[in-house]
């Protein structure tokens, strides 16, 4: 299945801004945040230089937004990379509120 398109636009023009203001432009090389976007799931991903300096980077998963019944439910993941539903957010139909979620991470599991 995948998203309707006007949805598909949606969560990729807001997680696209979302992801560019996540991070200070200067602090860009070190450190930033991308999306992807696969059927019903979008994928918030930090992305950082490799750590003893060699080529490449490491993706590291933050969030995953599913587009489920008409409305968006938050998943975070364990450290075994395994996505598990975020029980405190209540699905809804607000994108934005799924992103200030995410953003004020009050129980620690999305950035640590």
């Amino acid at each position: 299945m995948s998203l309707p398109p006007l949805i598909r636009h949606l969560l990729d023009a807001k997680l696209g801004a979302w992801c560019e203001a996540r991070v200070p432009e200067d602090i860009r090389d070190e450190l930033r945040y991308e999306h992807s976007i696969r059927g019903t799931t979008a994928t918030i991903f930090e992305v950082r230089p490799m750590w003893d300096g060699s080529p490449g980077e490491t993706r590291g998963k933050v969030a995953q937004i599913r587009y489920e019944d008409d409305v968006f439910a938050l998943y975070c993941c364990d450290r075994n990379g395994r996505w598990h539903f975020f029980e405190p957010f209540e699905p809804g139909k607000d994108l934005d509120a799924v992103l200030t979620e995410i953003e004020t991470d009050r129980t620690g599991i999305f950035f640590g």
